[in-house]
């Protein structure tokens, strides 16, 4: 069963990251503070949802950050894939769509068609893609105590499966 169990999480995962990689398109407008990206300490690092909602990332908890738009088919596959196996990743799991554009009832659209049940947040002026330098759709980002443990792009499910793990 443990075996099954892996390689259903290795499968996910595999279609969850692989795909787009396509460039993040980055404006060329001035960057302002941002209120969606609240907490000034590094243990107090809070998002809010598309939902209005605050998301805070735990500094003691591994928390995935799976960098994503809606225009991006592997990314709906990834979405979908990331849902259907959500209870085999031992991680607190928020998307990121790096289109400010996009619009909270679109996001909540797709995440109805997907089956995303996650926080959602839209980078609307591009402090996580500037924070975490994200350059490619299908980044995944992996925090851990206030740091950043993994990034990587369309990364493998055994990469992601070890550093969940470790």
């Amino acid at each position: 069963m443990r075996k099954f169990r892996f390689g259903l999480l290795a499968t996910a995962l595999v279609v969850l990251v692989t795909g787009c990689g396509a460039p993040v398109a980055q404006s060329t407008q001035p960057k302002t503070p941002t209120p969606s990206v609240a907490g000034t300490s590094q243990s107090d690092f809070k998002l809010t949802s598309i939902t209005g909602k605050p998301v805070v990332i735990h500094p003691n908890q591994k928390t995935l950050l799976y960098f994503m738009a809606l225009g991006c088919s592997s990314c709906v596959t990834g979405e979908m894939n990331l849902a259907k196996n959500l209870p085999h990743i031992h991680a607190d799991v928020i998307s990121v769509d790096v289109q400010p554009q996009d619009t909270p009832s679109e996001l909540e659209t797709f995440m109805k068609q997907t089956g995303a049940t996650w926080p959602h947040v839209i980078d609307k002026n591009e402090s996580l893609i500037q924070k975490y330098q994200i350059s490619y759709l299908d980044t995944v980002v992996i925090l851990f105590h206030n740091k950043v443990i993994y990034k990587g792009i369309a990364p493998s499910a055994t990469t992601i499966e070890k550093e969940l793990s470790s």
